[in-house]
């Protein structure tokens, strides 16, 4: 028995050390509920690697956190000779081994004990943000959410009315027909049905706005699809953001074309000044005819407008 004793304790001393010179190396794995991270695991444990015991913890305090009927003071702790469970009712929450117990420098009933503690805190945390009072409270932002929506498309269909009236209202104070040359381009009247078609679009445009926050709003009320509204929240913004990025990007490159852009256009005049230079006479070349001067200054201009848009779309 004494060599027996022994050799277990000489065991017991191999593994701390081992676990020590490991431990600066390990990070473990955190046990993550609603977020909220409880405490690590460092072993595997019947086959489980922490990973897989993180998540099945997680799993059993999210269940339990659900119920109405919710007791987190009868959590309690359960012993046998290779394992310590923490127990409520008949349902296994965690399980916990000489192995976890050495890798925090304790023996596994006072883990399970310390453990015991924050488990029993987060599921009184999750009793009352799962409670029927919480639920009604949700059931009331969710209506009043609706509410608010309904009372915000009244509006704006009340201003599309009113700027409508107003627009015809200026058909015949305001509006005056658009004309070119003697041409009648846009009368009044079809000045204003483009307004009102305008003003139309731009009353769906505010609408479709106002539900791209309102939408996520109503996910955000309720735990369970909470996830579902920042991952619609993330739809929106991120192409909003790559656009703003693009935008930014594309800031150098649109200075070299203002500058491409300029340094053409004003190299065409140079040009075309010199052509009627040499068409009027006033400007000779030996060998070059002025009936050649536009012909050849047209040329020109099409190379120069061809090396500005290879310059600027390589």
């Amino acid at each position: 028995r004494l060599k027996a004793f022994a050799a277990d304790s000489v065991k017991l001393a191999q593994q701390r050390a081992r676990i020590d010179s490991l431990r600066q190396f390990t990070p473990g794995v955190p046990v993550v509920v609603e977020g909220d991270t409880l405490f690590y695991l460092y072993t595997k444990r019947g086959g489980y690697t922490p990973l897989q015991r993180a998540e099945m913890i997680d799993a059993a305090i999210m269940q339990l956190g659900k119920r109405f009927t919710l007791h987190p003071d009868s959590v309690y702790i359960e012993s046998s000779d290779i394992v310590t469970d923490l127990m409520y009712g008949n349902k296994v929450i965690a399980s916990f081994t000489d192995q976890d117990g050495l890798w925090e420098g304790r023996s596994r009933e006072q883990l399970a004990t310390d453990k015991r503690k924050i488990v029993v805190q987060k599921l009184k945390e999750l009793k009352e943000e799962h409670s029927l009072w919480q639920l009604g409270k949700r059931i009331l932002y969710f209506v009043l959410v609706l509410a608010g929506q309904y009372l915000l498309f009244w509006l704006t269909g009340w201003l599309f009315r009113k700027l409508k009236v107003r627009i015809l209202r200026l058909k015949d104070t305001k509006i005056r027909p658009v004309s070119i040359q003697g041409y009648e381009l846009l009368d009044a009247q079809k000045q204003a049905n483009l307004l009102v078609f305008l003003a139309g679009i731009g009353r769906y445009i505010l609408m479709g706005l106002q539900l791209l926050i309102t939408i996520p709003l109503i996910f955000i009320i309720f735990p369970q699809t909470e996830g579902l509204a920042y991952r619609i929240l993330g739809y929106i913004w991120n192409p909003i953001r790559g656009i703003f990025v693009g935008i930014i990007d594309y800031i150098p490159k649109l200075f070299t074309i203002i500058i491409i852009w300029y340094a053409v256009r004003y190299l065409v005049r140079l040009v075309h000044y010199l052509a009627r230079e040499i068409e009027a006479g006033r400007l000779k070349f030996n060998g070059f005819y002025p009936d050649w001067a536009m012909p050849t200054f047209h040329i020109v201009r099409f190379l120069l407008y061809a090396f500005m848009i290879a310059m600027i779309y390589p």
